[in-house]
């Protein structure tokens, strides 16, 4: 299990920003398929001794589909909602978490590599000698995705007894500022305050999730009807850059209400055990959550449900003790 665990997390990682996953909702067909294929995994999982948290969720994401203002998109997003909950169950059952450390520090060193090469205006010899940027910021290609890895990975990486693992976070995260400050520099010097642009997407965020307020909008459709019913007149946000007001604005507040409840229980039963590298690290995903979309990009998405299942895994063995 934990090789295969192992060999998605890494599969994720490794994908470039650009790419993503979509079901081509023209083939009515396959569409229905995978979507009752989906429904019938969900109500599966309600028999199977997992968390009863992630039984309710993915009980509860089978309803909000049908409560949707676009069922269509709802029910797409549900096929990769109930993958999750598999995703975790897996995790639940890895004996020994060491791969998983190593797989993550292989990534974040393989990362300050590829931001050094950035950094001295190398990294074109890395394109095959077609004599261009490969990328933007490490492998990720993006900034914010960038930010994310660097602290999910942290809060896995600091469960770890590498030392090398800390060293190589500190290296990933100052070559990070470099070449942020070389893009700065290029476009004017101009360094941008997020919360100037954020703040008001928030408020309006907040806005539209209470037009709907206990069933949301529906999973999946914020990048639908934030942009439609927008009255700011920016550029397309297809996140609110704020997992727990994207969560509002799909779910409701009874959605946002169960991740907490959810979350909140598992920080703490950490507290209450006094496992405080796990506590650490949980606290770094729930504050990169609020300034970031961890749970929107694919790349940071297994890492954070591995590492909640780890914090069970931990949770669970402290019992049998």
């Amino acid at each position: 299990m934990v090789y295969l665990i192992a060999a998605i997390i890494t599969f994720f990682a490794l994908m470039p920003s650009s790419l993503g996953f979509h079901v081509n909702e023209n083939n009515i067909y396959i569409w229905t398929y995978l979507v009752l294929l989906s429904f019938l995994a969900g109500i599966f999982l309600l028999f199977q001794k997992v968390n009863p948290w992630v039984k309710i969720i993915a009980l509860a994401g089978i309803l909000n589909c049908f409560w949707s203002q676009s069922y269509i998109h709802s029910m797409t997003a549900y096929i990769s909602l109930v993958g999750s909950c598999y995703f975790y169950w897996g995790c639940t059952r890895v004996k020994n978490w060491g791969l998983i450390f190593k797989v993550l520090m292989s990534f974040v060193l393989l990362n300050c590599f590829m931001m050094l090469m950035q950094a001295l205006g190398r990294d074109p010899l890395l394109n095959f000698g077609q004599g261009k940027n490969l990328l933007c910021f490490g492998i990720t290609g993006g900034r914010m995705c960038m930010e994310s890895m660097v602290i999910v990975s942290a809060a896995f990486l600091i469960q770890s007894r590498y030392k090398v693992a800390i060293w190589a976070l500190v290296a990933s995260a100052g070559l990070y500022l470099v070449i942020f400050k070389i893009n700065a520099a290029s476009q004017g010097g101009f360094l941008h305050n997020p919360l100037i642009s954020r703040i008001p997407v928030w408020k309006e965020t907040i806005e539209l999730a209470n037009h709907y307020p206990w069933t949301g909008w529906g999973i999946g459709s914020y990048k639908i009807f934030y942009h439609v019913f927008s009255k700011l007149g920016t550029y397309e946000w297809h996140e609110a850059h704020n997992d727990y007001l994207q969560i509002l604005f799909e779910t409701g507040w009874a959605g946002l209400l169960l991740m907490v409840v959810c979350v909140g229980s598992i920080f703490l039963r950490l507290k209450n055990r006094r496992l405080w590298k796990p506590l650490l690290g949980l606290s770094l995903i729930l504050l990169d959550m609020g300034v970031h979309f961890p749970l929107r990009e694919f790349q940071t998405f297994p890492v954070v449900v591995a590492f909640l299942a780890y914090c069970e895994t931990l949770l669970v063995g402290s019992q049998v003790k």
